[in-house]
């Protein structure tokens, strides 16, 4: 599926949430944050929780994975998000092992306010 400016969509939400979606906070080093992702009527996906400190935590995520070759050739990445003024990290992992290299991108957000992140 490509968008209007002819990029490929790696993750459309409007057709439902991903079936291999997955959180994964900081309770798999003891931590005690605790996050959700759900779907709101418009079809955006929506990810909440709250982040502790707790225990030396202080992460929460949600993992999908894209199909083989689909990020072949990319030279950049588009998110459309709308935020809560909070710092973000979208990371990128070519293969399935997590002993793979992951490229990392932080964003800022804006609260409320759509945001194209590049």
């Amino acid at each position: 599926m490509s968008d209007a400016s002819g990029g490929r969509v790696l993750v459309d939400f409007r057709a439902g949430l991903p079936d291999d979606r997955r959180i994964v906070n900081d309770g798999v080093m003891g931590g005690r944050s605790t996050s959700s992702l759900t779907r709101d009527d418009g079809g955006h996906a929506v990810f909440e929780g709250r982040i502790s400190l707790e225990n030396n935590g202080g992460f929460a995520s949600f993992r999908t994975t894209v199909g083989q070759g689909a990020m072949a050739g990319a030279e950049r990445f588009l998110v459309r998000v709308r935020g809560d003024g909070r710092r973000y990290q979208l990371r990128l992992r070519p293969g399935q092992s997590r002993r793979e290299v992951s490229y990392k991108a932080p964003f800022e957000t804006t609260p409320g306010a759509w945001t194209t992140v590049r």
